[in-house]
């Protein structure tokens, strides 16, 4: 196998519409759920296995969803603060960014490279801010793992009393940690997906282009 796992269902969509209408609403949200419910060693040396890291990460987002304190008025920022603490420990965003910006990155210089991951993080992070709030019951099944050097697979089903989908994470391990760069939800690649969306920016308009509609999608920090 090859250090990177298929890419499957990538979707179409003309470079004017807004970057997050791709994926239909019932995936987006569901996917966005599973992938924040995450959030140069061998991998014989890592301290959990794949699974065990999601499934660690996904207690700690839920304890935080649940926390009846952090639900209390006033308190919605200490809440997000949390939960991006939960889900940045165990996200690549630099990784994931890398794969989604596609052959541009190469052309970055690091400075440019960390101004697109920054970004593009705080994209992601106004899906899931907006989305999981929302969370009620829903569970991680977990099913089975598969490995490739320091690339693993864990295949999994989210499901609730609204959505019954199939979840499969990528990670690679970084320094005997589990990191996640891509979750297929329902058979789309969420690297992919993004991938095809710059590709059609870049090619038809520019890479500041596709800076400014990043920024659009930014949440302002306080």
């Amino acid at each position: 196998m090859s250090n990177q796992f298929p890419v499957a269902g990538s979707c179409e969509q003309s470079s004017q519409e807004p970057i997050m209408a791709c994926m239909n609403s019932r995936a987006l949200v569901s996917g966005m759920l599973a992938l924040v419910l995450l959030t140069g060693q061998d991998v014989v040396m890592a301290a959990e296995t794949p699974t065990d890291a999601i499934r660690t990460t996904f207690e700690k987002v839920v304890r935080v969803l649940n926390d009846q304190e952090l639900k209390k008025p006033g308190r919605e920022q200490e809440r997000l603060n949390r939960l991006e603490q939960a889900i940045g420990d165990r996200i690549s965003y630099w990784e994931l960014a890398k794969r989604s910006l596609g052959p541009k990155w190469k052309e970055l210089s690091e400075k440019d490279q960390q101004e697109f991951v920054v970004l593009f993080a705080h994209l992601l992070r106004d899906v899931y801010a907006s989305r999981l709030f929302h969370y009620t019951d829903e569970q991680v099944e977990y099913l089975n793992e598969r490995f490739d050097g320091p690339y693993a697979e864990v295949r999994t089903n989210l499901r609730g009393s609204k959505v019954n989908l199939p979840v499969n994470y990528r990670l690679m391990n970084q320094s005997g940690e589990w990191q996640v760069y891509d979750a297929v939800v329902d058979g789309v690649s969420m690297v992919s997906n993004y991938r095809g969306q710059f590709s059609k920016i870049l090619q038809t308009s520019s890479y500041e282009t596709l800076l400014e509609r990043l920024r659009t999608k930014t949440i302002q920090r306080p």
